[in-house]
């Protein structure tokens, strides 16, 4: 670069024409680079002398080789530099020069030149004036000096035309002494134009820059003033910025965790260096090569000369990133003190509304090894193909480096407040609440260039160019030293502070269009309608066909009721003779060819041996209308649950009482859980909601229906009984799904208010709430349970109506009041179940109380929240759960939320409860049998809501799989691969923050952990403890029961009394004992019914059970004794 400058002296007045004679193509240092110059230099009269009174002169000079021997520079005071120097040395030039004579016109002959050690120098000082206390520079003053040394000059002259001046010339004993003189001559007139127009360029350059910039900016110290309309938000009294100022004072300003030092240091290897092209000390290795490349830049092109550079960075050090300081973001100026330690506010309009954002680095090195090649290729300069290439080093520190501006936003009253989600989401809504009042009006920077330095990497000749250029930036930095901080401020609060008002007054006065957030479509429309549809049309279906029974049953008994006595003698001969037939079998064909008539007929009898709960006549009308009704009501309501959404999870951030930013989470229904389970491979959870939640309710309901529909005939009462005794007690199952929402519900509940900073400003903080909020899928679903529970009783109810014996309950036995206990056949038994009981009974109540499970928040979520000082650790009891249940809902008191808790509460603790005590009720109160026997059904009825046993599956379930799919569910936001980085959110976790407590071992970005606690296995015990005592109990207390029936005489007696008082009315036909089933399904012969008429169906059933009458004919055992 020096020797290029060298030529620019020598030659720059001169008319230069460089042209190439071969093209190398090589990389080289500056010596092999400048070897690679070919001048030609054409010269004017300039460049002429006289031999024996004979004028010769040079026409041009074609120069041919140069080689560099030293360069270097220097400053005249290292303490204290004002001025530099520098030196350059050629050890030869060798060149050819045409002659001509005094005309310039005609060529005479060749000259051969060789110059050794010809050598320039050049110094450079400044002079400088005062301006507001810095010195600026006001003239630039410079030295040449270029000595091509005559007594090394070797000159050969040729004569190709035999000119006499050329020969005389030849021959001329002092020739080199004159062609030196000559050149000398030529130079010594150039220098002083050529150092004026160096002095007259630069002064000019540094008096543009003092007037335009420097003294300029040197001015803008004090803040601009923008006023602010009334009407405005004062926005240092806004929760957000108090949130922000709190954050980057304490939180990153600080010497936590998340400090930004700390941060830093965690992402340098506690080296606070940011380093590329170092190897395996690389700061982020897997990007280096990427870095490296986006910083090269190639073939930048240079018009004038038609060259090109290249230039790149083949290694970075940026040091002294871990030394922040005096952070404050959004701090509200009024408490900045001035110099008499009062608030700057009283003196400065408008800075009661500004707030301040300052941040300090104490100090910041950056260490650059470059690369960097060049070449021409054009009319005035020609490198014959040669490229240069350096390698240099650039040091450079600077320390006390500060930030300072300040903000002021005018926002109108309460127009933030009517932002919609949406609004708030966008940038541009964003950027339109700004109005007239807002801007920058202060930017300030303050900082010390110490160092600027660079070093070769080659060889001495490079340094002799390094100590030139650190030689102009020592007296570069030390003249403008104390001015560059205010230059900065200017120029920084100039440049950067009116470019940020400028881009700020194009958003000023926008209006931004209204995007009202859409509301979470809970359910699909469609099936909703379709269902509930086809439940109404099936039902008016059911509906009519109840109703023509009934006309068709009313005309038939009208009937029977007008026939004659003689008819009702020819019926019973009629029956007599049919019975007569039963006792002779029909052939097999025959029955099998009458089958089919028989089965349909089955499904149109009405009498009560024959009929379906449905067409039973002795149920009422309304309620054989209803049952199938609510049964499809039912499949529609589980139907409209499981295609709708069943929660969603949102976070939700509470800017104080001004607004709530909602960012939806996820959101859950039936179908797409159990298929992210699934593909989660968390199968035992996926099967068993899929299960108990997908399949189990439709079954129910179905099978339900089922059984109302069959005829006795197909369904007999006992097996009817068993059916809905099981659809009763496993109907509770349904629940494990909505005990999974709650455990989810209360256990991801975040509640974080972050910390106020002024008190005396805000009083409302910044919340961040994670919600799991209950939607249609969840609460339908809850309810579509509980409804098929009532269901299921309600049909048991009607089986049980149908089947009582109202004589179970009289008697001896019957009618006394006495304990159940007293029934037993062994003392053991006596003792044993009441203390089983008890026991049972003590481990419930405390399993409820005790601690029995736990979540635990680990990785990079556990690890903040322990930083904001909430803990990463959940316990629960079973009393807990239910307690908190409110307090972790968005809506606290909403239909949704307390229907939950009351549902938790009455299945888990209280029916449970209840269930024990009536046992002991049972067991030990002095009862009459009819009131035992409510007793009895009401603890069956307890035992299919008590729902204890399905809340500790679904607690199992959950501390199995839960972890593994709450892994799953923020998979694609942790462990996807972050481009710009090549790591995914994990990675980084487990790179830089794995030795972290809570990380360790749990290297990812959010991760749940369900733990049993010590108060489970207690639970669990006391759990299947209940269910065993209290079956094996109803067992036993079903036989006691059996022990309190009237006895054969008793039941003989109370015939014979029935008998007598049916006589006494010649209206009523005589009574005979009728075969009838129990409630649960067991067949009894206590009831004493009228004899029904003969019909066609009665007769076609005769006929069918020729083949079956043994099994279709109940055997006369009493319910209890059955059920024993």
């Amino acid at each position: 670069m020096a020797s290029l400058l060298l030529f620019a002296f020598i030659f720059g007045v001169l008319s230069l024409n460089y042209k190439a004679t071969k093209k190398l193509d090589d990389n080289c240092n500056l010596a092999c680079f400048l070897s690679g110059f070919k001048v030609n230099v054409n010269f004017n009269d300039t460049a002429c002398g006289s031999v024996l009174g004979s004028t010769f002169c040079f026409k041009s000079l074609y120069i041919d080789e140069i080689l560099l021997k030293s360069i270097d520079g220097k400053v005249d005071n290292v303490e204290n530099p004002q001025s530099f120097s520098a030196s350059l040395t050629l050890e030869k030039i060798h060149a050819i020069g045409t002659l001509t004579g005094s005309d310039l016109n005609t060529d005479i002959g060749v000259a051969d030149l060789t110059l050794h050690d010809a050598s320039m120098n050049f110094g450079m000082s400044m002079t400088t004036f005062n301006y507001k206390g810095y010195d600026l520079v006001d003239t630039v003053k410079s030295d040449m000096k270029v000595d091509l040394n005559s007594n090394e000059m070797d000159i050969a002259i040729t004569c190709p035309t035999g000119n006499f001046l050329c020969k005389l010339l030849k021959f001329a004993t002092n020739l080199g002494d004159l062609v030196s003189s000559i050149l000398q001559s030529v130079l010594n007139k150039e220098i002083p134009t050529l150092e004026q127009m160096i002095d007259s360029n630069l002064t000019s350059i540094f008096n543009q820059t003092n007037h335009e910039y420097v003294m300029v900016y040197l001015e803008r110290m004090e803040p601009t003033i923008i006023p602010v309309p009334n009407g405005m938000t004062n926005l240092t009294e806004s929760s957000l910025f108090d949130m922000i100022s709190w954050a980057s004072t304490y939180l990153f300003g600080g010497n936590s965790s998340l400090g930004l030092n700390n941060l830093i240091d965690r992402f340098t290897k506690n080296t606070g260096s940011f380093v590329v092209g170092f190897g395996e000390q690389d700061t982020f290795a897997d990007l280096s090569d990427t870095i490296l490349n986006v910083l090269q830049f190639n073939n930048i092109t240079i018009p004038d000369i038609n060259g090109t550079l290249d230039f790149g960075l083949k290694f970075l050090n940026i040091s002294g990133l871990n030394t922040w300081n005096k952070m404050e973001f959004f701090e509200p100026l009024r408490y900045t003190k001035s110099e008499t330690n009062v608030s700057i506010c009283e003196s400065q309009p408008y800075c009661d509304q500004q707030l301040k954002i300052s941040s300090g680095l104490q100090m910041l090195s950056i260490n650059v090894s470059f690369t960097m090649n060049a070449s021409a290729d054009g009319e005035m300069i020609n490198t014959s193909g040669k490229k240069l290439h350096e390698e240099g080093n650039l040091y450079v520190l600077v320390t006390d480096n500060y930030l300072e501006g300040r903000i002021q936003v005018a926002i109108p009253n309460g127009k933030f407040e009517e932002y919609s989600n949406n609004q708030c989401t966008n940038i541009t809504c964003l950027l339109a609440l700004f109005q007239n009042g807002t801007g920058i009006p202060l930017l300030r920077v303050n900082t010390s260039l110490d160092i600027l330095k660079m070093t070769a990497a080659s060889s001495s000749i490079e340094d002799g160019v390094q100590h030139i250029i650190n030689s102009v930036a020592d007296v570069f930095i030390n003249r403008y030293k104390p001015v560059i901080p205010a230059f900065l401020n200017g120029l920084v609060n100039g440049l950067g502070g009116d470019a940020v008002n400028s881009l700020l007054e194009g958003y000023i006065g926008k209006s931004c269009d209204q995007d009202p957030d859409m509301a979470v479509k809970e359910y699909n429309t469609a099936v909703v309608a379709t269902t509930i549809s086809v439940a109404f049309v099936l039902s008016l279906l059911i509906c009519c066909i109840a109703i023509l029974f009934l006309v068709v049953k009313w005309r038939m008994a009208k009937q029977v009721d007008s026939e004659e006595k003689s008819t009702e003698t020819a019926d019973q001969e009629k029956v007599s003779e049919c019975e007569e037939n039963e006792k002779t079998k029909k052939p097999f064909l025959e029955r099998l060819k009458a089958f089919p008539l028989w089965f349909c007929k089955q499904w149109t009898r009405t009498d009560p041996e024959g009929a379906s709960l449905f067409l039973d006549s002795r149920v009422n009308i309304v309620i054989r209308v209803v049952i199938p009704f609510v049964i499809l009501l039912g499949i529609a309501l589980f139907l409209t649950s499981n295609t709708g959404v069943g929660a969603t999870v949102n976070a939700y951030i509470s800017i104080g009482n001004e607004n709530t930013i909602v960012l939806p989470v996820a959101d859950f229904g039936l179908m797409n859980s159990v298929k992210d389970m699934w593909t989660a491979k968390v199968y035992p959870l996926a099967i068993l909601i899929m299960l108990f939640s997908g399949v189990w309710p439709y079954a129910k309901l179905a099978v339900l229906l089922f059984t109302f529909f069959m005829p006795s005939k197909i369904v007999p009462p006992k097996v009817r009984g068993y059916i809905l005794l099981v659809l009763d007690a496993l109907g509770k199952w349904s629940m494990l799904d909505s005990y999974v929402m709650v455990l989810m519900i209360v256990a991801f509940y975040f509640n974080i208010p972050l910390p106020i900073r002024h008190g005396d400003n805000v009083e409302d903080p910044v919340k961040i709430n994670l919600y799991v909020d209950e939607c249609y899928g969840f609460v339908t679903l809850l309810l579509g349970t509980l409804f098929s529970l009532v269901l299921s009783h309600v049909v048991v109810g009607v089986h049980n109506f149908l089947q009582h014996n109202p004589e179970d309950n009289k008697g001896k036995e019957g009618l006394s009041w006495k304990p159940l206990f007293m029934y037993t056949r062994f003392l053991v038994t006596k003792i044993v179940i009441p203390v089983f009981l008890f026991i049972t009974f003590v481990l419930v109540m405390t399993g409820f109380f005790l601690t029995s499970f736990s979540f635990d928040f680990n990785g990079l979520a556990g690890w903040a929240l322990k930083i904001l000082g909430q803990s990463p650790e959940r316990t629960f009891s079973v009393v807990d759960l239910g307690t908190q249940l409110p307090g972790a809902a968005k809506e606290p008191n909403s239909f949704a939320v307390r229907i939950t808790q009351i549902v938790y509460f009455l299945t888990i603790v209280a029916i449970p409860i209840l269930h024990l005590v009536s046992l002991f009720a049972l067991w030990f109160l002095p009862l009459q049998r009819k009131f035992q026997s409510w007793l009895y059904h009401a603890c069956e009825v307890f035992y299919a809501w008590s729902c204890i046993d399905v809340f500790v599956i679904s607690v199992i379930a959950a501390i199995v799989e839960l972890s593994q799919f709450a892994s799953f569910m923020v998979e694609p936001m942790c462990g996807a691969k972050i481009d710009a980085l090549g790591m995914s959110i994990d990675e980084i976790v487990a790179k830089f923050f794995g030795e972290e407590q809570l990380i360790e071992g749990h290297e990812t970005c959010f991760e749940v952990k369900a733990n049993l606690e010590s108060g489970c296995w207690l639970l669990f015990v006391a759990v299947v403890l209940y269910t065993i005592v209290t079956i094996a109990m109803m067992q036993i207390v079903k036989r006691a029961l059996a022990k309190r029936l009237p006895t054969p005489e008793e039941l003989d007696k109370m015939h014979e009394n029935c008998i007598e008082m049916k006589e006494e009315n010649t209206d009523v036909p005589i009574a005979s004992p009728v075969n009838v089933v129990g409630a649960d399904g067991t067949p009894d012969q206590h009831t004493l019914e009228p004899v029904e008429p003969e019909t066609d169906s009665n007769k076609e059933e005769e006929v069918m059970n020729d083949n079956i009458k043994e099994e279709d004919v109940p055997q006369t055992v009493t319910n209890d004794e059955q059920d024993a």
